[in-house]
């Protein structure tokens, strides 16, 4: 096999790999599966580099580790979570414009609220539900609060499974295991 199909074939699995892993990161919680393939793969392919490195050098060799060092700096400065966020937040905030607003922090407001699959820009809603001062929407393990007087028992969870601030009245929750 020709030199450059290599480095072709090597770099585009590194691509996928990173990616899923940078998909693993992008949730309201860490996708264990997710991240887990990204990181077998990564140590596969960090055997085959370092096979590559050995027989040629090359610009190419360089790439892997400078792509490598960007997505672990990414998900580090929390850039995954953030962008599949605003990917969605444009229609969370589209629904929750057509619920009734709650009047208080400790209202509970009149909406029964729904169960089954439904889309919301990249996350698809399992099951949402009125909550005191706000709306939650469920996931498969947490989900997405929209509290727009502030925080009250659903975002004020201490821990690593507390809420996240998203800004303008949501938070992200991780359900306790």
């Amino acid at each position: 096999m020709p030199k450059r199909r290599m480095f072709v074939i090597f770099h585009v699995l590194l691509l996928a790999a990173l990616a899923l892993l940078l998909w693993g990161f992008s949730g309201p919680w860490i996708d264990i599966p997710a991240v887990g393939a990204s990181v077998v793969a990564l140590l596969g392919l960090g055997a085959g580099w370092l096979v590559l490195v050995t027989r040629t050098r090359s610009w190419w060799t360089a790439a892997a580790p400078v792509l490598l060092v960007a997505a672990v700096l990414l998900v580090n400065a929390d850039v995954p979570r953030e962008v599949r966020w605003s990917c969605g937040a444009g229609a969370f905030n589209a629904f929750v414009a057509d619920l009734p607003a709650p009047a208080d922090p400790t209202d509970l407001p009149a909406w029964d609220g729904f169960t089954g699959g439904r889309d919301f820009g990249c996350y698809t809603i399992r099951e949402a539900y009125a909550v005191e001062g706000g709306y939650a929407f469920h996931l498969d393990v947490g989900g997405f609060v929209y509290q727009p007087h502030g925080t009250t028992y659903w975002t004020a969870v201490p821990g690593p499974a507390g809420p996240r601030a998203l800004g303008d009245g949501w938070y992200s929750f991780v359900d306790e295991f």
